[in-house]
């Protein structure tokens, strides 16, 4: 008879990440940027969860289809328990190197015959010890090229002792299944960006990002140190930084100085574009601020400025008025006001960070990637427009501006929308710059896109 499972097989964090990946496969591919609940479990357990679950959804349509050459029946007819439990494990098994594989097996058996019947325990045995007897082994060193027996990890390939994806001649079937992104938007991309770069966007979308924080002029990451809470290195691009401390050292430090502020370094380029803008702008209003991030930076960079920030979600009202209650010359205003009276609220500068697809930041925000259809492209095009229409209004003078920025890759989204605002609106295309993701560890940055629009 088999000993009871110990407990550093972390059973606690496998069935939250399970239960939580069971409830994402109800309504997949409309997920959520919803994490495991965690509550009860000690700090380990609750990273690990998350972890499990992050990684899980990233891969959803790799572990799809090698679990379904294994269970011989595709994945989504089974029941969404059964289908969280062996998701769940065999992420921790191909991308998850310091997590014994035979344990996670183990556990993955004992919670099926928990939570969803006593005989699901051999079907979960035999798919996960198939999928273990198919692996050679990670490579973390050998860096990874399209072959049909391995995948691509994001430090270096995993590899399989007999072919088991399709021919890399089937260049969008073959990269979907082995980065997990749908092939008809490997398709777009491969249209609009070119070969090389869908390889590059698709690899940086398995990439686990740093926590980067834009700082002060003249701060010198050495001054850290290396403590626990606090360390942080250089980030290649002047003015960031990578945070390896704890997230409780992270909120301390970034009190310490207004200008620090966690953002992502291509996300700093739009505002850092118009930073030359002489003389400044008297009026800057930040039309769909979030939670503050480009305020701050706006308010860093035009000090004399008087500048209003709003957002359209009004469940970010309160986290946007609390981010820029210490600004000077920052003003938090409701949406719904400033549309239905553009004219009081007219500004020289009028930044427009509007909703997108997110295909810019899949490393950060992993689910986004399965909602990209037709159908969602069309309603954020839509919605694009709009907000670049009331950005229009809202601009006054000759000479003043709309910022039109976005975190995605798609042209529709990006320089279909700044044409159109040519030919519509009557705004005239300054400069704009589309800038892809990836980069080396101390220098990964997300993809992005801005147009700076002239009201000529």
């Amino acid at each position: 008879m088999r000993p009871p499972l110990p407990y550093d097989t972390a059973s606690p964090a496998r069935l939250a990440a399970a239960k939580a990946i069971a409830e994402a496969a109800v309504v997949f591919p409309r997920l959520a940027a919803q994490p495991p609940r965690t509550e009860g479990l000690d700090p380990r357990d609750a990273r690990l969860a998350v972890a499990i679950y992050r990684l899980t959804v990233q891969r959803w349509g790799t572990l799809n289809y090698l679990l379904g050459k294994q269970l011989q029946r595709p994945p989504w007819k089974l029941d969404a328990p059964l289908r969280g439990i062996l998701m769940t494990a065999a992420a921790q098994i191909l991308f998850m190197d310091r997590v014994p594989a035979h344990a996670v097996v183990d556990d993955s058996v004992e919670l099926t015959k928990k939570l969803v019947r006593k005989n699901a325990g051999g079907l979960a045995n035999a798919a996960l010890r198939g999928l273990l007897r198919d692996l050679e082994g990670a490579r973390p060193g050998e860096p990874w090229k399209p072959a049909r027996d391995r995948l691509p990890l994001e430090r270096g390939s995993m590899l399989f002792k007999k072919p088991v994806l399709p021919d890399p001649g089937q260049k969008d079937k073959y990269l979907s299944l082995a980065t997990s992104h749908p092939a008809d938007l490997i398709e777009t991309w491969r249209r609009e960006l070119g070969d090389e770069a869908v390889e590059r966007v698709c690899l940086a979308g398995l990439r686990h990002p740093p926590m980067v924080i834009a700082v002060e002029a003249g701060f010198d990451a050495g001054m850290l140190g290396k403590g626990e809470e606090t360390e942080a290195e250089a980030h290649e691009r002047a003015g960031f930084i990578v945070w390896r401390g704890t997230h409780e050292g992270m909120l301390a430090f970034l009190k310490g100085h207004p200008a620090r502020r966690v953002q992502d370094a291509a996300a700093s380029l739009a505002v850092a574009g118009i930073g030359a803008i002489s003389p400044g702008p008297k009026t800057i209003l930040d039309l769909c601020a979030g939670r503050g991030t480009k305020t701050r930076q706006l308010a860093g960079m035009f000090p004399e400025s008087r500048i209003l920030t709003t957002d359209m979600d009004e469940k970010l009202e309160g986290e946007l008025r609390e981010a820029v209650k210490d600004l000077s010359g920052v003003t938090a205003v409701k949406f719904e006001a400033v549309r239905r009276d553009p004219g009081h609220y007219a500004a020289d500068l009028v930044v427009a960070d509007v909703p997108c697809s997110n295909t810019a930041v899949l490393a950060r925000r992993p689910e986004a990637r399965y909602r990209y259809s037709a159908q969602s492209q069309a309603g954020l095009v839509e919605a694009q427009r709009s907000v670049l229409t009331l950005a229009r209004a809202l601009v006054t003078g000759a000479g003043g501006r709309v910022l039109y920025t976005t975190c995605s890759l798609l042209e529709e989204e990006n320089q279909g929308q700044a044409r159109w605002a040519e030919q519509t609106l009557g705004l005239r295309i300054e400069r704009e710059h589309l800038e892809l993701p990836g980069g080396s560890e101390l220098g990964y940055q997300d993809g992005s896109y801005h147009a700076v629009l002239n009201r000529s």
